[in-house]
């Protein structure tokens, strides 16, 4: 082991913080104070100093605060939701993800629905005043995308303590990250969404990729010497724990495993970036989307080094909380 947190990979992109970074944090400690109080007081205090507000501030160099809103909230109701479904099964976190798609679309609140996905019904009827309703089905679709294909998929893991094979960890890290529903929630800065076929395009979808590549693996590095020493009763939801558990590879090899795929990531991406399809009257729209994805690592690796989280691990990590225990 280490005796000092591994490096994280600089990048080729630089970007400001929101000037309105600090106040977000102020953002979150009121909806948790507000919506959140079916929760114990322990967990409440954990999700209002955890950084969230900042997390979306760095990634968001401009915007008006209506605008950035959606993402702070977003990053609220995601990290509730997936720590209160870590150690559920499979079916019981499909059946949070189904409901909190129906209401991010406009369904009425039910009495059963707690706090939370009260807050997410808030969410939803906020973001549709903004936004298409197009764009409202996208973003709904891959925020339940984040919980059934990451969360429930990394439950059994985790209840079993078993580290999962490289391909299926990297698979599923790449929604259970949570940049794969933050990804859509730059688009409320833009001048407008992006068209849907233009959203759709493969070209973006595999820049997209390639962010989620990046900030997935950033934050596998950022917290594995946290997770090593924990063994089995860790998270084992982490990329290089699962190539030094399968492969046998030492902590320095998995660390170099892990930059190399950074490496390659951002070597596609600046090469799709400088080849960008002819989108019509799109182009600008295009171009300036492309721009902002690429603050997202570059931003959340300023996050980790300027101001962590007491535990380091990313804010908008499904991983996290599991409180009270965790706390």
């Amino acid at each position: 082991m280490t005796s000092s947190p591994p490096p994280l990979p600089a990048y080729p992109w630089a970007c400001d913080a929101h000037p309105e970074t600090l106040s977000l944090d102020r953002w979150v400690a009121r909806w948790v104070g507000e919506h959140l109080d079916h929760l114990p007081d322990g967990t409440r205090d954990l999700y209002a100093t955890m950084g969230l507000g900042r997390s979306v501030g760095v990634v968001l160099p401009y915007g008006s605060p209506e605008r950035i809103r959606p993402m702070v909230l977003a990053f609220l109701y995601g990290t509730v939701l997936a720590g209160s479904c870590r150690d559920a099964g499979p079916r019981e976190t499909v059946r949070v993800a189904d409901r909190a798609q129906e209401l991010l679309l406009g369904a009425p609140p039910r009495p059963g629905d707690d706090g939370t996905l009260r807050l997410v019904a808030l969410a939803g009827r906020e973001l549709r005043t903004l936004m298409p309703r197009e764009f409202v089905t996208r973003y709904a679709g891959g925020f339940r995308d984040f919980l059934v294909h990451g969360t429930a998929r990394e439950s059994p893991y985790r209840r079993a303590g078993a580290v999962p094979p490289v391909a299926e960890c990297l698979a599923i890290r790449a929604y259970s990250i949570g940049t794969h529903f933050a990804l859509d929630l730059i688009e409320p800065v833009l001048e407008r969404p992006l068209p849907p076929a233009v959203a759709g395009h493969p070209v973006l979808a595999r820049m997209r990729s390639r962010i989620i590549r990046m900030t997935a693996l950033q934050n596998e590095i950022a917290t594995v010497d946290r997770e090593r020493p924990r063994g089995r009763h860790g998270d084992v939801m982490n990329v290089l724990l699962a190539a030094e558990d399968h492969w046998g590879l030492s902590a320095e090899q998995s660390h170099r495993y892990a930059v190399h795929l950074i490496q390659q990531a951002v070597e596609e991406f600046a090469f799709l970036r400088g080849a960008l399809p002819d989108f019509g009257p799109d182009q600008d729209l295009v171009a300036e989307y492309v721009e902002r994805i690429a603050c997202v690592p570059g931003g959340w690796r300023r996050w980790y080094t300027e101001a962590p989280l007491p535990s380091g691990t990313h804010p908008g990590d499904a991983r996290l909380p599991t409180p009270p225990a965790a706390v």
